[in-house]
């Protein structure tokens, strides 16, 4: 309720108070008790004072957001491991592609041994020492493709095992995204937090992964 100017240039507190106050200061600070306190929706403070009586205070509750550092470790942790799954895979292509050339080469020493065995007894003393340098080579190219192999099988074993690892963060992310949804949505907080984002980004970062790099392929 605020303090009015009267007519003979004093001030009154109200509509009905008397002019009684030299200064509009003077005024407040003398009625400062009576002051307006600030109330929700445009109510009086009468009625919400009432309302505030009214209420089942029994019934609410205190909504805690999940700490905001959970979910932003998380999907860092899954962004680490998509990274690391990302290049691992790259590598894994590249040993595939490799042992692919290596048995390739390894087939064709054993089809031209076979050929060279079929040689006619004219041309054996010649037949018999490309067969040897040939069989050499072909020990040399199969002992390759086997250490390729090797390489291969480890590397995509490392893969599976980080692969794992991010399923279990994965399942760790996507009940903490949940649960912070389902707080704000008690809240009524309708704006999605950026570590909120970041989340579900990681998540469908890792979800574009494949739990077993060799089987993408074809041998």
């Amino acid at each position: 309720m605020p303090c009015t100017k009267c007519k003979e240039g004093k001030y009154k507190w109200g509509k009905t108070g008397e002019c009684e106050y030299a200064t509009k200061e003077a005024c407040e600070s003398a009625n400062h008790k009576y002051k307006m306190q600030p109330t929700p929706l445009g109510k009086t403070y009468e009625e919400y004072a009432k309302e505030l009586k009214e209420y089942n205070f029994s019934s609410v509750y205190k909504v805690e957001l999940k700490d905001v550092k959970t979910l932003d470790k998380l999907a860092a942790q899954l962004e680490s491991v998509t990274v690391s799954l990302d290049k691992d895979l790259l590598r894994i292509e590249d040993f595939a592609a490799n042992a692919r050339d290596d048995e390739e080469l390894k087939n064709e020493a054993i089809d031209l041994s076979a050929e060279t065995k079929k040689e006619t007894d004219k041309i054996k003393e010649q037949a018999d020492k490309r067969l040897d340098d040939v069989l050499k080579n072909g020990k040399k190219l199969f002992q390759e493709w086997q250490k390729s192999e090797t390489v291969l099988e480890k590397a995509n074993s490392n893969y599976k095992s980080t692969y794992s690892k991010g399923e279990g963060l994965k399942s760790k992310t996507v009940t903490a995204i949940k649960e912070f949804e389902q707080q704000l949505k008690a809240l009524g907080v309708k704006a999605t937090p950026q570590a909120l984002q970041n989340a579900k980004w990681s998540v469908e970062e890792f979800d574009k992964q494949v739990p077993d790099a060799a089987k993408s392929f074809k041998r």
